[in-house]
């Protein structure tokens, strides 16, 4: 952000109003996505699960990989 947003943002956020509208704003966006997970997790729970291991599994692999440790064992 420049000097000149992140000042405007300050001063958006010292108007208590606006400052109560925009928290209004993000408590609102998390209840929404929490809604939606809860609808949604009963329906694809086992796929999302199945694509969270794969992808940690994947990303572990990666790691290991990419440790020095394992290119130059000593």
């Amino acid at each position: 952000m420049t000097t000149s947003t992140s000042w405007a943002v300050a001063r958006l956020l010292r108007d208590r109003n606006a400052a109560l509208y925009l928290t209004g704003v993000v408590v609102s966006g998390f209840g929404t996505s929490a809604l939606w997970l809860r609808l949604l997790l009963p329906v694809f729970g086992g796929a999302l699960l199945l694509t969270a291991g794969a992808l940690g599994q994947r990303s572990a692999s990666r790691t290991a990989a990419r440790s020095p440790s394992d290119a130059n064992p000593a």
